[in-house]
């Protein structure tokens, strides 16, 4: 849907030769400076989507984590940046209540994630 407002779990792709695990920990760090402990595999999910206009297909791997420098969790929203294909693109983080999604006040990215959190 064009205009839609969304949201997804902070994350990005597996590099060659890493493993999920070790995706999760560098991309939370790339996006937001922030280091994780006590990774825990959630489960996986398989999305066919179309993004502005254009057929994507990912393979999700969720993981739970905390993070190791607890202020962040203090933090309602902040900046974070994220790798795209023209450089660096602004993203921003926030916190936001499951029951927001449960109840369908807000879309939350991918599919499936919820019954996985």
């Amino acid at each position: 849907m064009k205009g839609e407002t969304f949201y997804r779990l902070l994350g990005g792709e597996i590099e060659f030769g890493e493993h999920g695990a070790e995706a999760v920990v560098r991309e939370v760090r790339e996006e937001i400076g922030a280091g994780l402990e006590d990774l825990e595999f959630r489960g996986a999910l398989e999305n066919v989507f179309t993004y502005e206009g254009a057929p994507g297909h990912e393979i999700v791997l969720l993981y739970e984590a905390v993070l190791e420098d607890e202020t962040f969790y203090d933090r309602e929203r902040w900046a974070g940046l994220e790798r795209d294909a023209h450089g660096h693109a602004l993203l921003h983080v926030l916190w936001k209540p499951v029951a927001d999604f449960l109840e369908g006040a807000d879309r939350l990215y991918p599919d499936g994630v919820l019954e996985l959190v």
